[in-house]
């Protein structure tokens, strides 16, 4: 299903602008032709040319206006374009990453090329981080049935220095795109923030997942969690991660929200449309 695109409120405010200004004008010249009649050939002149040019303004600014628009659109055909390029690249790197470290396993150099596959992943995560991130509002989004469970199941093959458990089973209605982004920031949140050597998903019914990890206590500021480049410790990066996390899964629909389980980490329940 495609999102209907939102009403351009930049545009809608230049042409109100631009009517009411128009009429205003229109008004003073009417007003002033009918209580005068010595400078009638000089209200004419004064009043058309405030006319003109309030007009041109105004269509100058819905001018421009549309102008940014198109900007923005081939920018960000641009970065989905590069971002593609660079994604097929880096899968490619990351396969025969992964079947260099078949080929090593038990020798030293394996480390090595299990060390090329995590970054291989997570500069594939941060790239699709920026893309989505430069992107309107008003994206498109396409809702389809999602079996989270087989999904989780299928992605936990990539990741190779984190064990993913997963229990129960859950089918929702979501933009695939938008669970992989999601899915792959809380995974990468619970590697690099939490030091998880293990993250778990509990699917439950009503669209109700909850993410807990077995790593290091939280110990950031807990209803900060989410925002716009909030980060709670030194070592963190740009902080887009959980807030694409909150904002994704808001545009499908959802809710997050963050708190502590019994041993300090960090514990997210995420509620999406239930098939």
């Amino acid at each position: 299903m495609k999102k209907d695109k939102l009403i351009d409120w930049k545009i809608v405010s230049a042409m109100i602008w631009l009517l009411f200004t128009v009429s205003l004008a229109s008004w003073w010249l009417a007003l002033g032709l009918q209580y005068s009649t010595s400078k009638k050939s000089m209200i004419i002149g004064e009043g058309l040319t405030l006319i003109v040019f309030i007009a041109s303004g105004g269509i100058a600014l819905i001018y421009y206006i549309l102008e940014e628009r198109k900007r923005n659109f081939q920018l960000n055909q641009f970065f989905a374009s590069a971002n593609h390029e660079l994604k097929t690249y880096m899968a490619s790197l990351r396969i025969r990453a992964e079947g260099l470290s078949e080929d090593l396993e038990g020798k030293d150099e394996a480390r090595a090329a299990s060390k090329i596959v995590s970054d291989t992943i997570r500069l594939e995560l941060q790239l699709e981080n920026s893309l989505i991130f430069s992107e309107p509002k008003n994206r498109q989004i396409f809702m389809e049935s999602i079996n989270l469970r087989e999904y989780l199941l299928g992605l936990s093959e990539g990741w190779m220095n984190i064990k993913i458990s997963i229990k129960g089973d859950s089918i929702i209605r979501a933009d695939r795109r938008m669970i992989d982004v999601i899915i792959k920031n809380l995974i990468q949140n619970a590697i690099i923030h939490a030091k998880a050597s293990e993250i778990t998903f509990e699917l439950g019914s009503a669209g109700l997942v909850i993410v807990t990890n077995l790593g290091e206590p939280f110990k950031g500021e807990l209803p900060r969690l989410g925002e716009l480049f909030y980060r709670h410790q030194h070592k963190s990066r740009s902080g887009i991660g959980l807030y694409l996390v909150k904002t994704l899964s808001e545009s499908l629909g959802g809710k997050v929200a963050f708190s502590l389980s019994n041993d300090k980490s960090l514990k997210i329940e995420l509620e999406f449309l239930s098939e």
